[in-house]
């Protein structure tokens, strides 16, 4: 994932760079406070959870790219 939001990040305009600087912010709160709930574990919690952030971001980069 860090790969992925450091290139993303590398794409953007100064203010969309501060948008997406508080964005992932948010969402490091968002997956914390998520899986402090999770009744199966942690640790599969933000796997899965960091998957799906991976593919958000990836996408956002794609459709940058076209």
């Amino acid at each position: 994932m860090n790969d992925t939001y450091q290139v993303l990040k590398g794409t953007l305009s100064a203010a969309d760079e501060d948008l997406l600087i508080t964005a992932q912010l948010a969402w490091i709160d968002y997956r914390d406070r998520h899986c402090a709930y999770e009744a199966d574990g942690s640790e599969a919690c933000l796997a899965a959870i960091t998957a799906a952030r991976t593919q958000d971001l990836q996408n956002q980069l794609e459709s940058r790219s076209l």
